[in-house]
């Protein structure tokens, strides 16, 4: 399949630093390199971009640029266009990356911390049930430091979002 892309030269070393951020950004939160890459070289463009014209620019393969694509617009890091008499549809980045760290601490933390709640219920539950064993003695205060480990988390990303609610 021949891949036809607007002539857009290589990458120049100030595109390559600014994308360098988001690729560093992507992996402290988890997700793999061309993510960062593909948002970073939206950020970077002043105009739209297709799939193939970012296959090209960085070098990845479509698939890696399909499910890359896939993960920024679920965390509406980017946004699909679709330009009158191209087939094609075009990608544009989220340009207010307050919006976006937002949504992920919501989203990726949150989540996170309900479901750790959940299951801190669910040991106490056990425990109390079934009695403590004399092996297990040294649990009831590790179970104690996780439950507060989780009250500062829970209350440390509660300020992060409240501190993005009031910055934007």
């Amino acid at each position: 399949m021949k891949i036809e892309t607007t002539s857009r030269p290589p990458l120049d070393d100030l595109e390559s630093a600014i994308i360098d951020i988001f690729i560093r950004a992507a992996k402290v939160l988890g997700y793999p390199k061309s993510i960062g890459e593909i948002y970073g070289l939206l950020y970077i463009s002043d105009k739209p971009l297709c799939m193939e014209d970012i296959i090209c620019r960085l070098g990845i393969s479509l698939g890696a640029a399909s499910q890359g694509l896939r993960a920024l617009k679920s965390l509406r890091a980017v946004k699909s266009n679709h330009m009158i008499g191209k087939r094609r549809e075009f990608f544009t980045a989220e340009l207010e990356l307050e919006y976006i760290l937002r949504r992920f601490f919501k989203k990726e933390f949150s989540g996170y911390l309900n479901n750790w709640k959940f299951q801190q219920e669910e040991i106490r539950l056990i425990s109390e049930q079934n009695g403590t064993h004399d092996s297990h003695y040294h649990l009831k205060a590790r179970l104690e430091k996780l439950e507060q480990l989780h009250t500062k988390s829970h209350s440390l990303i509660k300020e992060v979002c409240e501190h993005f609610d009031t910055t934007t």
